[in-house]
């Protein structure tokens, strides 16, 4: 399958975490940067992929914080990700589990964490390892953490292209 574009991807937001500003250097205002930089990509019918670790901590201030965030929302969870699942379906978030789709020759899995084992034609779109740059641990791994990624969701293809043309296939 082919993805079916518009479709962002963005990961580990953390959204209400002070641990986040003293740990990973956010800016004191990075939730509402999250917010003006998501809305200002996406728009109302664009698909929006997190690849987990959404919000950790002060759940009321995000259940009206969510409200406002653009685009047909899909959740796969994170390690940190601990609320029931029928807290996110109520906020709008429609729950994925790690998942393939077929870009070209490639196969491109979507998780939480980067896949450390992978075949030779495969592609990994993941959060977790927030500094580990953008290309995350090798040329086949997308690392979608928003400290990387400017805090913004990412278009899939634009990023699917760029790893394609660097290993030297077009993968179409």
């Amino acid at each position: 399958m082919e993805p079916n574009l518009p479709l962002f991807v963005i990961s580990d937001t953390h959204w209400f975490d002070q641990e986040s500003i003293d740990v990973y250097g956010r800016p004191e205002d990075y939730n509402d940067r999250l917010v003006d930089n998501w809305n200002s990509v996406v728009g109302d019918d664009d698909i929006v992929i997190h690849l987990g670790d959404l919000v950790i901590s002060d759940f009321s201030h995000f259940e009206e914080l969510s409200k406002r965030l653009k685009g047909r929302k899909f959740l796969v969870k994170g390690n940190r990700d601990n609320q029931p699942d029928q807290w996110y379906e109520n906020l709008g978030f429609t729950l994925l589990h790690p998942f393939e789709l077929r870009y070209g020759n490639y196969r491109v899995s979507f998780s939480h964490r980067p896949h450390l084992q992978m075949h030779k034609h495969e592609i990994c779109v993941h959060g977790h390892i927030h500094s580990a740059g953008v290309v995350g641990i090798n040329e086949r791994h997308i690392n979608v953490c928003v400290e990387v990624r400017d805090y913004t969701p990412q278009p899939i293809e634009k990023l699917l292209t760029a790893v394609t043309k660097r290993l030297g296939d077009v993968g179409q």
